[in-house]
């Protein structure tokens, strides 16, 4: 929503869509798709659509994301596709390991890519909403030890210069930072996405290495592109209590709405345009 705008759209992530990536990510998918296939009966059965999705669960290969659906190559199709479903905006990533795959080294072809995919969504007047960072960064970050070192946000800082200098031109609004509660809920405290570490500790570390993160992308932006409108999407949980009548629950159940919801929006409110809210309890 913005003045007298209402949007209608929809919404990808690169490492989901693009296909033919190198990150963080196609490296743990690599190495751990046959574990993950061996165990889905384990972690998986429980589902109610179990019997129709046992065959794909247990093949190894469903766990690389390869080619994903060629997106990259075949984004303008996508585009036309939007047009016929009346949409009238599109949220989209900007992956980080393409654009700097190697520390210091910019891949100026794909910035020519990103380039031409706003325009071609400004051709089909679909209001172009940039998406920076969604869980995967380039494979050198990650060996320096990604997020969870504050040394390394100064890579980040350079990543968002770059991005600002080379792409905000035809974009109205950007967020900078995708779920980053259920980043450091997956990869840093359940131990289910790469890298996989079980430390609550390191978790809040990484959370609030993000805040930081996301304020520094904010002044950076906000000094060379002041129109822009800059946010984040967090992911807003439907946390209810066990025993809504017992006093204990309850408070438990506040201190989690308030942790996972809410402590970090409120520790960005002053460098924050809009918030996205991702919503899947409906």
């Amino acid at each position: 929503m913005a003045k007298n705008k209402f949007y209608w759209g929809a919404s990808t992530a690169a490492h989901q869509v693009e296909g033919g990536l190198v990150n963080q990510w196609t490296q743990w998918e690599l190495a751990h798709a046959h574990e993950l296939a061996k165990t889905a009966r384990s972690r998986l059965s429980y589902l109610p659509n179990w019997p129709k999705i046992k065959a794909e669960a247990t093949d190894p290969n469903n766990y690389v994301s390869g080619a994903g659906v060629e997106h990259f190559k075949r984004f303008q199709e996508d585009f036309d596709l939007l047009t016929q479903l009346n949409l009238n905006s599109f949220r989209f990533t900007i992956e980080w390991s393409r654009l700097e795959p190697n520390e210091g080294e910019w891949n100026e072809s794909a910035f020519r890519h990103y380039k031409n995919y706003i325009l071609e969504l400004r051709k089909r007047n679909i209001e172009p909403f940039l998406n920076i960072w969604h869980w995967t960064v380039p494979v050198w970050f990650a060996e320096k030890g990604g997020f969870a070192s504050r040394a390394n946000l100064k890579y980040f800082d350079r990543f968002i210069q770059k991005v600002t200098s080379e792409l905000l031109d035809e974009v109205k609004f950007v967020i900078t930072l995708n779920e980053p509660n259920v980043y450091m809920g997956m990869s840093y405290s359940d131990g289910v996405w790469p890298p996989q570490e079980k430390n609550r500790f390191k978790a809040l570390w990484v959370y609030n290495n993000l805040k930081i993160a996301h304020k520094r992308a904010y002044k950076i932006i906000k000094a060379h592109k002041p129109a822009v409108q800059i946010g984040v999407a967090q992911q807003i949980a439907n946390i209810q209590a066990y025993r809504p009548d017992f006093w204990l629950d309850e408070l438990v159940v506040k201190v989690m709405r308030y942790g996972w919801n809410w402590w970090w929006l409120n520790r960005i409110k002053r460098q924050m345009d809009f918030v996205g809210v991702n919503y899947y309890f409906t």
